[in-house]
């Protein structure tokens, strides 16, 4: 065979179409992947594609099975996995789907495992020469997926240094004009001693407020709010009377124990 024949009538050339044939024995063979294995009496049987195996968690994943396991269920019409860095798992449910969407998703993750991504679509590609589904456009679909999350988490992390550095300008003037005072009126031992303990209820306090907004309610008010709300956490830790940092420290704790306990997600 001179490899595959496209709807142009044009031959399959270069490396990319030529790279599967090899000769033996005077012979051209043709590298199909499917794995056989032979019977006692010489019969071979058909088990599967040798590409379909993944190594995910250490243990090999035959995708193919995945598939057939995923077709299985009364919801799912069509679907392609790809694995790369990632499970990936194309979708296509049925059109008269008789159950909640994510109840549907919550059945794929518990077949594949936590770790796949589920990808709902309407249409999954075909390759025009093949009619099978195009599983290099769905890996390449993958890839620029995850080139523009790579691009976004740098994007993030460069507006965070840099509002890190601002915040530091202006965090540390604030804590000397709260520290002079106290100097003023206390020991320094004393004043010393009055700062760390404001240094040491602020991460409590943060961690009450980042519990507190996974309620939509409360994260819209908070938003709303004219000066960010962690730097309000600062203030109330800086300005609060140094007799109620104990109190204050204990409130925020058994919030951040609370948000643990009810913590769904």
């Amino acid at each position: 065979s001179p490899g595959y024949v496209g709807p142009d009538g044009c031959v399959g050339t270069g490396p990319e179409n030529t790279a599967a044939f090899l000769t033996m024995h005077g012979r051209r063979y043709y590298r199909s992947r499917d794995r056989l294995r032979r019977l006692p009496d010489d019969g071979l049987v058909y088990v599967g594609r040798a590409d379909s195996l993944t190594k995910r968690g250490g243990a090999w994943v035959d995708l193919d099975a995945s598939e057939a396991k995923l077709l299985a269920l009364p919801s799912v019409s069509d679907v392609a996995l790809v694995s790369g860095e990632s499970l990936d798992a194309f979708v296509r449910l049925d059109s008269l789907l008789k159950e909640p969407v994510s109840a549907v998703l919550g059945q794929i993750q518990s077949s594949l495992g936590g770790s796949c991504r589920v990808h709902l679509r309407t249409e999954l590609p075909l390759h025009p020469a093949t009619s099978k589904v195009d599983r290099k456009q769905l890996a390449s679909q993958v890839a620029d997926k995850q080139a523009r999350e790579a691009q976004h988490a740098l994007l993030l992390s460069t507006n965070q240094w840099r509002m890190l550095r601002s915040y530091i300008s202006w965090y540390v003037p604030l804590f000397v004009l709260l520290a002079v005072p106290s100097c003023c009126v206390n020991t320094f031992g004393r004043a010393l001693m009055t700062v760390l303990a404001r240094l040491l209820t602020l991460p409590y306090l943060w961690g009450a407020y980042l519990y507190t907004v996974k309620s939509p309610t409360w994260d819209r008010r908070f938003w709303s709010w004219p000066v960010f709300p962690l730097d309000c956490m600062l203030l109330v830790a800086a300005l609060v009377p140094a007799t109620c940092l104990g109190a204050l420290t204990a409130v925020a704790c058994a919030v951040v124990h609370w948000g643990r306990d009810n913590d769904k997600t």
